[in-house]
């Protein structure tokens, strides 16, 4: 063999193993890019499950205890949309969705023919298009399997990411049980768009593919390269050293590809600023991407035993150091990953803001052990704060809850003790009535102990009612004309026959008031309410030879309005210091003994002081005990410019004759029909009776024309209710259906039962229980 012979075949030989080394090079290139993708593709997948969980978790947790019973049978088609609940939860939903970049936001449940479908759905209506679901609107195919385990009981989350028409969907369905049954109303799905991150995992595969073809046009280039340069052995020197020099810029060539597809790689990780790879045997580590702030304190490479404590110096907040330096000991990574695959850490800089920390396994020995990683840290404040929004929001929930559970076992305890005292005295004086049935004085104090603990539990039930009103919001002041001065004609005489029942001296009233302007436009029911309530309680904590004082002063007047003061004094016990900074919360007592058989329920004071913020007004007093207390209530209403005030006051009207007049009472209860039959009897009036709406307008119409004068109504009644039984009454043909006077008579008795009363039709109301000088009253008005 010719010297030149052994040199060509020497450079083969060279070239033959050089292109081996490259090829092996690229194939080990691809590989680990593949790798590394993959792992980082799971990493951005899972974490967006993972926070779209919490997220969700989050938001279950605060709606759940706002979402009630009628949320879910209150809503059932889609004419249901008008209604204000309807729009209250379906703005409230899309409220927290659109907080939360969340997709779908909606509630479910079974309809009555046992199909899955929508309730409230949380888009917004006009920009949703198509996709807006109506209550009843059938739940999608896809979505089924998870609500029925959701209202089995089991909050389930989506085992694999749903490839829906609209694109990829993580999905939560939760269990919404009832406060009062504990059974499951429906369910609260949550849908979080998936579409964002499915697309960047695909375009980093796409790489990947990219990366791959051009490695397999590579290794064939480089197969082909051999192929040739086998088959041009022979040729000559120059020839074939030309060849390896094409060859070798080729190499290089692919080698600068290859160092660009590299950098491709590390972009796949955007959701991180800073990505450090490290050497857990060594504790090297290489810096892949990062911040200029972090470049300048880890540099490119190095030992991260000597970067660690200037890392915690520059972004650690100082309280949270020793945390972390744990957490960056790299000594114990391994120890601490196990059989995992990341473990993570979440931090504060000395900026303030929320940064995550985290450790992904990168490859491991043959024991299992980790031994290289990727460290990964991003900002993720907006996050983090989120969370803290919610998780603050849930405790605030967690204890108004409790709190309203405490105040709801303390309001039946008390309302437990203050219902069953005055009805053990009324059962406990029939009992006394039975035993001294033949003793007429025993039975006159027994009835009136009777009435008198009966009264009392009327107040109790106003009082509660009207707390429960000004709680809620419900109650709504009246702006009608009235008569300052007829009010108190009407009012103080109880409160001093009340005074003189006790043994007091009552002084004040009309007489000692001094008011120039009596025409007024306001609510005198509440203005009553407020007066006698402190009356009331200025009777109740006296003591026996004691005084109390009602009066009213007009202190102030301009073309338009007028402003007065209610002054109410005692003489009685007073209250202490320590109690007059709770003496307006409810249900507050001292535990004084009264002048009457009954404490009282503690929600007058509480009462009196809404009604007066609510009227616009301010409330003062004074109170030492052992001396007397002195309330004084100052409002200011509009005068009745409409209306001239009298020199003198006329004298309530005495009432009408009505004997011999034909009544129709109409009265579902048996024993509410025999005392309102007795009553009536009693006036003159000729009785007849119907069980029900129905029955009274069937009873009109086949009366004679005009022989029934008065119709006395109750309200809430089987078959027909007696405001529809008024307005089908008012609507007949003929001459005395609009002429015929209906009186309510009913246990409706707020001022918006009272106004849906004259709405229907009826020309005057009267409230149960029912007292005679009422009924009189009432036929006063409308005879």
């Amino acid at each position: 063999m010719t010297q030149p012979q052994t040199k060509l075949r020497a450079h083969a030989k060279d070239s033959a193993i050089f292109i081996v080394v490259v090829l092996v090079a690229v194939l080990a290139f691809a590989v680990y890019t593949a790798a590394l993708t993959a792992t980082l593709a799971q990493e951005v997948l899972d974490n967006a499950v993972e926070e779209n969980t919490s997220r969700a978790d989050a938001m279950h947790a605060v709606l759940n205890g706002q979402l009630s019973d009628e949320d879910f049978t209150q809503i059932n088609t889609a004419d249901d949309m008008d209604t204000e609940l309807y729009e209250e939860l379906q703005a409230r939903l899309n409220q927290i969705r659109n907080m939360n970049s969340i997709r779908y936001f909606y509630t479910a449940k079974r309809n009555v023919d046992g199909q899955l479908v929508y309730v409230v759905d949380g888009f917004d209506r006009e920009s949703a298009g198509s996709d807006f679901r109506r209550p009843g609107d059938l739940i999608e195919d896809e979505m089924v399997p998870y609500i029925s385990q959701a209202l089995a009981g089991q909050a389930i989350y989506s085992q694999e990411i749903i490839d829906s028409d609209w694109g990829h969907i993580f999905t939560a369905c939760y269990p919404i049980t009832s406060n009062e049954t504990g059974e499951v109303m429906g369910v609260l799905c949550i849908e979080a768009d998936m579409e964002g991150t499915y697309t960047f995992i695909a375009s980093r595969q796409q790489t990947l593919v990219n990366t791959g073809i051009v490695a397999g046009f590579i290794v064939l280039g480089l197969l082909g390269l051999a192929f040739w340069r086998i088959h041009r052995i022979r040729a000559r020197e120059k020839q074939d050293q030309d060849a390896i020099v094409e060859v070798n810029k080729r190499l290089q060539e692919a080698l600068t590809e290859s160092t660009e597809h590299a950098e491709v790689v590390s972009a796949l990780a955007t959701m991180y600023a800073t990505i450090l790879q490290i050497n857990l045997v060594d504790h090297s580590y290489a810096t892949i991407d990062s911040t200029p702030l972090v470049s300048s304190v880890v540099g490119k490479k190095g030992t991260i035993d000597d970067v660690v404590d200037a890392v915690l110096d520059t972004f650690v907040t100082e309280s949270m150091r020793g945390q972390m330096a744990e957490f960056f000991d790299v000594s114990t990574v391994a120890e601490r990953m196990g059989s995992s695959d990341t473990i993570m850490a979440e931090y504060r800089d000395t900026h303030g803001r929320w940064l995550q920390s985290r450790y992904i396994a990168k490859s491991r020995d043959a024991a299992g052990a980790v031994t290289e990683v990727l460290y990964c840290a991003r900002d993720f404040t907006d996050e983090k704060r989120l969370e803290l929004d919610l998780r603050d929001q849930l405790q605030k929930a967690a204890e108004e809850a409790r709190r309203a559970n405490v105040s709801k076992t303390s309001f039946l305890r008390r309302m437990s003790h203050d219902i069953r005292t005055p009805l053990n005295g009324i059962i406990g004086m029939m009992h006394v009535m039975d035993r001294y049935e033949d003793d007429p004085a025993k039975q006159v104090e027994c009835k009136e102990k009777i009435l008198h603990s009966a009264d009392y539990l009327l107040d109790l039930v106003n009082n509660v009612l009207d707390l429960s009103k000004l709680e809620s919001g419900a109650m709504e002041l009246e702006h009608k004309p009235f008569h300052l001065g007829k009010m108190l004609l009407a009012s103080l005489p109880v409160v001093e026959t009340n005074a003189s029942e006790n043994g007091l001296t009552f002084v004040g009233g009309r007489e000692a008031s001094h008011m120039v302007h009596m025409n007024l436009l306001g609510s005198p029911t509440h203005v009553n309410r407020v007066l006698m309530n402190l009356a009331g309680n200025a009777v109740k904590y006296n003591r026996p030879g004691g005084t109390v004082k009602v009066y009213v002063d007009e202190i102030a007047s301009d073309d338009n309005t007028a402003t007065y003061q209610f002054h109410c004094e005692d003489t009685g016990l007073g209250m202490s210091e320590e109690f007059q900074k709770h003496a307006f919360e409810p249900f507050s007592q001292e535990g004084k003994q009264t002048t009457t058989s009954f404490s009282g329920s503690g929600l007058g004071l509480s009462i009196v002081e809404d009604l007066v913020e609510k009227m616009g007004g301010s409330l003062e007093f004074t109170s030492k005990e052992n001396v007397g207390t002195q309330f004084v209530v100052t409002l200011t209403f509009d005068l009745d410019k409409s209306a001239a005030d009298p020199v003198a006051i006329p004298a309530p009207a005495t009432g009408v004759d009505v004997s011999g007049c034909r009544a129709l009472l109409v009265e579902d209860n048996a024993l509410n029909m025999e005392i309102a039959h007795m009553m009536l009897e009693e006036l003159g009036l000729v009785v007849n009776e119907a069980g029900n709406g129905q029955e009274a307008l069937d009873a009109f119409k086949a009366s004679e024309l005009g022989s029934i004068y008065f119709i006395f109504m109750d309200v809430m009644m089987p078959v027909m209710d007696g405001l529809e039984a008024t307005r089908q009454i008012r609507a007949l043909h003929r001459a005395d259906a609009a002429t015929v006077r209906i009186i309510a008579m009913t246990a409706n008795a707020f001022a918006e039962d009272k106004q849906a009363c004259l709405n229907a039709g009826m020309n005057a109301h009267v409230g149960k229980p029912i007292e005679l000088a009422a009924v009189r009253e009432a036929l006063a008005t409308c005879a």
